[in-house]
């Protein structure tokens, strides 16, 4: 059986391994990746002293990156307001299941935008921290 997957799907797996070789380089330590429960997704988990970091991949194929500036979409808007209640449910699943207690945990949220140029292939990686859910 083959699987043809769509052109946006192959784009947000790669951009999402970029995210994670760059958060590795910068010292995160990733715990799981594509946590998925009947509620939602979560696509990158981490762990920092006594916080647990959520992680929102969304990648952006772009001809050259100076086209990131005149986006009219930009890959960060794709964390709506439904989104974020998904994964703010994920979450809470994702911390019942684990048996996590939260109120014992910093829980941060971060959204990693990464625009991958098109003829280079090279990628530029944003990361908003902090976003509220």
């Amino acid at each position: 059986m083959v699987i043809i997957m769509a052109e946006h799907n192959k784009i947000g797996k790669i951009g999402e391994e970029i995210a994670v070789k760059y958060l590795l380089g910068k010292k995160f330590n990733i715990v799981e990746r594509n946590y998925l429960c009947k509620i939602g997704e979560i696509d990158i988990i981490s762990h920092e002293n006594d916080s647990l970091i959520f992680i929102e991949v969304k990648s952006k194929k772009v001809k050259t990156f100076l086209e990131i500036k005149n986006l009219d979409y930009k890959p960060e808007d794709n964390m709506s307001y439904k989104k974020k209640l998904r994964m703010k449910r994920a979450i809470r699943h994702y911390l019942s299941f684990k048996k996590i207690d939260e109120y014992k945990k910093n829980i941060e949220v971060v959204l990693v935008v990464v625009f991958i140029e098109e003829i280079t292939k090279k990628a530029k990686i944003k990361i908003y921290r902090n976003i509220i859910l």
